[in-house]
């Protein structure tokens, strides 16, 4: 009689073997997928196997500014050149430019704790020594309402406020903007009147307005406010709460009341140095926080 268990068992072990061989060479066959594996990021990747260097994409932080004139019962878009405001003892005005610098911007969380952006840029210095900032630097043109993208940011909380400087942090003094890429928001060809090519320094802001609102061709009063005069801090409260999910950018829209800048001056006899800090009073008031949206 044939020992039919002897058989089975030789057909189990080859059979076995053969599995052993085919899942093996299978598996060898399959090539792991390099990927960003942080859910917080823009390009996160289910699929992936491996975490990649330095290739995860986090969401962007963008701010609006909406320059108006707010009165008690309206809001009124500012009329660029051709709108007549009025002064702290009635005169009238014309508005020509407004221009001046953001920087070192965080959104809040409801425990006060902070997120900033995660860019940084070293600068040089005329001297040669090289100092680095947070690469969050926007220069607000208030005739333009579009997003400003200050960077990307990659803490993700429940937030109720943004904070940000009104001007430049003051260790920009004696910087060489000749250092900076061209498309860098402080390169000096992006705006040259921001910047004093004379004492070699960066300016706050620069306002233009009329005086004369009756001539048809006048020359406007141009008020470079000098960076010294700032940086100024400001913390604005969102409308309510907002817990940004993972991937998603943020935008933060922000009305600027700017005529009322000018509110306690008489545009047309103060000295510069008096107006200057009348304006830069009344810069806490006149932001406010309208609108916070989340988009993908």
């Amino acid at each position: 009689m044939r020992n039919y268990s002897a058989q089975n068992f030789k057909k189990f072990i080859v059979k076995f073997f053969f599995q052993v061989i085919v899942l093996v060479g299978l598996t060898g066959c399959y090539e792991k997928q390099e990927g960003c594996l942080d859910i917080r990021a823009t390009n996160f990747d289910l699929e992936a196997d491996i975490s990649c260097e330095d290739c995860c994409e986090y969401p962007d932080l963008k701010l609006k500014f909406l320059h108006r004139q707010v009165e008690p019962d309206t809001v009124y878009s500012i009329g660029f050149a051709d709108s007549v405001y009025y002064d702290g003892v009635s005169n009238p005005f014309r508005i020509n430019a407004l221009r001046y610098y953001i920087s070192n911007i965080r959104v809040v969380d409801s425990d006060g704790s902070e997120a900033r952006i995660n860019e940084t840029i070293d600068i040089s210095k005329i001297g040669g020594s090289v100092v680095t900032f947070t690469d969050d630097f926007l220069l607000v043109n208030g005739n333009l309402s579009t997003s400003l993208t200050a960077g990307s940011f990659s803490t993700i909380k429940t937030y109720n406020k943004v904070r940000f400087f009104i001007g430049l942090d003051n260790e920009l003094e004696g910087v060489d903007p000749s250092t900076l890429p061209d498309n860098h928001v402080l390169a000096v060809n992006q705006d040259s009147s921001m910047f004093d090519f004379q004492n070699g320094h960066y300016l706050m802001a620069n306002h233009e307005i009329y005086t004369d609102t009756t001539a048809i061709d006048t020359i406007p009063r141009v008020m470079e406010i000098l960076l010294w005069y700032g940086p100024v801090e400001m913390e604005l409260e969102f409308p309510e709460s907002i817990t940004l999910p993972e991937g998603f950018d943020l935008e933060i829209t922000i009305q600027v009341d700017a005529p009322s800048w000018f509110e306690t001056s008489d545009v047309r006899t103060i000295s510069d140095d008096q107006f200057f800090t009348n304006i830069v009073s009344k810069l806490s008031e006149s932001f406010s926080v309208i609108d916070v949206s989340v988009d993908n």
